[in-house]
């Protein structure tokens, strides 16, 4: 047989409307008693689950620092190539202002791309760029996937994964491996207004 007796008393607790609901279930069992108490802080009004705030970022100038973390599959040149057109993007500096609330587009401006932004998290975001160009060798297609967290009002840290897929006789002539792909680090930092 359980008994289930509940009071209410009052509590400092503002979540909870402020009164904290104590339960007390006796039960019997074959003879052997047992006492549970539980306190539950039950609010008369929803309570309102704590949501992360995202971080916004400050309007200002604002430089990108790139480096490059791994290399596979791209030829030599290819390689270097990427890498000279993404180092000659940083150190520069651009003013951005940002949206309040942040959205895709004040990224763009931040990453200089049109990539397509989705927010998945508090401050974190994912960004797909696709291209494609045919030849008469066949079909070179491009795609760029990144990750972006902003970290601070001043700081925001993105990963970027670049993946060039090359038609075989294109590979063949310039030494590369069909799928070339590059992950780079890229940190923007707020200089000032």
């Amino acid at each position: 047989m359980t008994v289930a007796q509940h009071h209410t008393t009052p509590s400092a607790n503002p979540t909870t409307g402020g009164k904290t609901i104590w339960l007390v279930m006796h039960m019997r069992n074959a003879g052997t008693r047992a006492m549970f108490v539980a306190a539950f802080g039950i609010s008369t009004a929803s309570v309102a689950m704590a949501q992360p705030v995202d971080i916004q970022p400050q309007d200002g100038q604002w430089r990108s620092v790139i480096s490059v973390e791994q290399a596979s599959g791209c030829s030599p040149d290819m390689q270097a190539e990427i890498e000279s057109e993404a180092l000659a993007n940083q150190g520069g500096t651009r003013f951005v202002a940002f949206s309040r609330p942040l959205n895709g587009a004040d990224l763009n401006t931040l990453v200089d791309t049109e990539m397509t932004w989705q927010r998945i998290d508090s401050n974190h975001w994912v960004g797909r760029l696709r291209e494609a160009e045919t030849t008469i060798m066949g079909r070179i297609e491009s795609r760029i996937d990144t990750v972006l967290q902003v970290s601070s009002a001043h700081q925001i840290a993105q990963s970027v994964l670049l993946q060039i897929s090359l038609p075989p006789l294109i590979a063949r002539q310039i030494g590369s491996q069909e799928l070339c792909q590059m992950e780079l680090q890229i940190q923007h930092d707020r200089l000032g207004g």
